[in-house]
């Protein structure tokens, strides 16, 4: 009865190896796997770091771009101040032939008045000599 007992209890005892080997073998699965883990959370972090890196550099694109068009904009506006003040010197100029325009009218006007008076001063001068003639 005891050597059946012992044989029973040496087999329980090989069974409790068996099982804590598999228990073992289960653990070191196990730190294999959470070293895996590890690994794959240390990944995730570095491609995270990357996205991070990546949109910081589109952040800066983007504020380089932003610049550029304001940049483009007070250009235009500088641009657009330069042609206002082109049409302001061009009416200007305008102005200033109408009125050298109207200045020689004048001067041309003048001319004739003087020619008018001229011619009647001929005349005046004609009728006088004929009077004289006349006379003689």
């Amino acid at each position: 009865m005891l050597c059946i007992v012992f044989m029973e209890f040496q087999e329980a005892v090989l069974m409790l190896c068996m099982v804590f080997h598999e228990i073992k073998d289960a653990v070191l699965m196990l730190c294999m796997v959470f070293m895996e883990f590890q690994e794959a959370v240390l990944m995730l972090r570095m491609v995270f770091l990357e996205f991070q890196e990546a949109v910081l550099m589109l952040c800066m694109v983007f504020l380089e771009i932003k610049d550029a068009v304001l940049m483009l904009c007070m250009v235009f506006m500088e641009f657009q101040e330069a042609v206002l003040m082109l049409c302001m010197v061009f009416m200007e100029f305008q102005e200033a032939v109408l009125m050298l325009c109207m200045v020689f009218l004048k001067i041309k006007d003048a001319v004739l008045m003087l020619c008018m008076v001229f011619m009647e001063f001929q005349e005046a001068v004609l009728l006088c000599l004929l009077r004289f003639a006349n006379q003689l």
